[in-house]
């Protein structure tokens, strides 16, 4: 499926994000779907904003709507979302981590939002092939170094390093 150019990247993607109500990876696996918050910003998918303009546009919701001002928390989230809407491309694998269990998934196309899932905070969507028919693959059977890396908190990071492993988790690839 990769159409990109650019070489094959491996994310992880957290499906409980910031105002979502707690588990949200059966929603993922019945629609095909992973996803990030920042649902009151359809705008974030504008493909002429730059960094920038996410910084300003998120900027406004954090304040105006959460009471929120911290810049290093907003640097934070201005990275996940540039990164899963901008950096993240179809043919992509996603590590989505689920308690002591990882899903593997391939990013069939491009970040879109769906308003239905407001109320989840979880509208801005990538819709994905998960891999072995939708079944987990333990966390214990990763390396150390992985396991470290899954441990981060953020919502959407680049596993860097790690993409050969995850490329030997799935069929896919």
């Amino acid at each position: 499926m990769r159409t990109s150019s650019r070489p094959q990247k491996a994310w992880m993607v957290r499906l409980s994000p910031g105002a979502g109500p707690g588990d949200q990876v059966p929603d993922g696996l019945r629609s095909d779907n992973i996803f990030i918050g920042w649902s009151p910003l359809p705008q974030l998918l504008e493909p002429t904003l730059d960094r920038e303009d996410f910084r300003r546009l998120m900027r406004e919701v954090v304040i105006s709507e959460r009471g929120m001002a911290d810049e290093v928390s907003l640097g934070k989230w201005v990275g996940d979302a540039w990164r899963f809407i901008r950096e993240m491309r179809v043919g992509d694998l996603v590590v989505v981590p689920h308690g002591a269990d990882l899903y593997i998934a391939e990013v069939t196309g491009n970040a879109y939002f769906d308003g239905t899932f407001t109320h989840l905070d979880a509208s801005i969507r990538r819709p994905v092939r998960f891999a072995n028919g939708k079944r987990p693959v333990p966390r214990s059977f990763v390396t150390p170094g992985l396991q470290k890396t899954l441990r981060a908190r953020q919502p959407c990071i680049e596993l860097r390093e790690h993409l050969p492993e995850v490329r030997s988790l799935t069929g896919i690839g």
